[in-house]
């Protein structure tokens, strides 16, 4: 079997986790039941059933004008070491809805308002394609700041799109304005790492066809090896990618990343991605 139906089957299997458990979420309020459902999930997209359930959570606050009571009760409670994921869902619910996310961003943990922005971002690359991708449109609630996290979440959404055909990825990336690429190469290394199911030549190849933007792939598969170290389902293959890619291990880089979040000079999240990327490209430099 080819890597790249590897790759269609593991995205089949996060796409069904999600859609099976998102249906069981919105169905009932019985977290204790939603919880069993949750465990009986694979634990190498264990996170994936948290975001699904983050999802019909905000949705349901949505539609009750709750302020995202249960969803924020959920992640406090439930859900913390799956928090990439959880912020994911709810920006998922915001997109889906098509309200005014400024409100609901104001009352996110500041470090965590780039995951809400991406999970928008992916929802609009894979439910409003003929806008957000073929014409390039950027959605009008997102502001110049915001648009950087946005296309992390597009970008993640061309590597499903095109099940993981890197060259059909990178036109697609080139096709975008130069001023987007660095964003949306960053999305592809999260989805590249997440996902899995490649070979060695497959991470050659995108790493060369990233080219000046190598860097972001880096900062994603790094964020990556965080957000699973965190949930406790860190694999092989992220291991693998941060090897290969810039020269530590998936545990190493955590640490790594992890004393810069600690940083005082990291303020902000941007500043901390930038640190994240300079001192991984150190790393691929002292390989060399």
């Amino acid at each position: 079997m080819s890597s790249q139906n590897t790759i269609s089957e593991k995205m089949e299997k996060i796409k069904t986790l999600f859609q099976q458990t998102s249906d069981f979420a919105s169905a009932t309020d019985d977290l204790k039941s939603i919880l069993l459902q949750i465990n009986h999930s694979e634990n190498e997209f264990y996170s994936v059933a948290f975001e699904a359930t983050a999802m019909a959570f905000a949705e349901k606050d949505i539609i009750e004008n709750s302020s995202l009571n249960r969803w924020k009760l959920f992640l406090l409670e439930e859900a913390e070491s799956h928090s990439s994921q959880v912020h994911v869902g709810l920006g998922w619910a915001l997109a889906k809805h098509n309200i005014d996310i400024q409100f609901y961003l104001g009352t996110v943990e500041p470090f965590m308002i780039s995951r809400v922005l991406d999970g928008i971002g992916y929802y609009d690359g894979i439910f409003k394609q003929r806008q957000s991708i073929n014409s390039k449109k950027i959605s009008d609630k997102i502001d110049a700041v915001q648009l950087k996290h946005y296309d992390q979440g597009i970008g993640r959404s061309i590597w499903y799109s095109f099940l993981g055909n890197i060259p059909k990825v990178k036109e697609m990336i080139d096709s975008f304005p130069s001023s987007r690429h660095a964003d949306l190469w960053r999305g592809i290394g999260i989805a590249f790492t997440y996902v899995g199911g490649f070979n060695e030549k497959m991470l050659d190849e995108l790493y060369l066809m990233a080219a000046e933007h190598k860097s972001q792939l880096f900062i994603g598969a790094a964020l990556v090896a965080k957000g699973r170290a965190q949930s406790n389902t860190l694999n092989p293959e992220t291991d693998k990618v941060c090897g290969a890619w810039f020269n530590l291990s998936a545990s190493d880089t955590v640490e790594i990343i992890n004393n810069l979040l600690q940083d005082p000079t990291n303020k902000t999240y941007d500043q901390w991605l930038s640190a994240i990327e300079k001192q991984l490209t150190q790393s691929i430099i002292q390989k060399i």
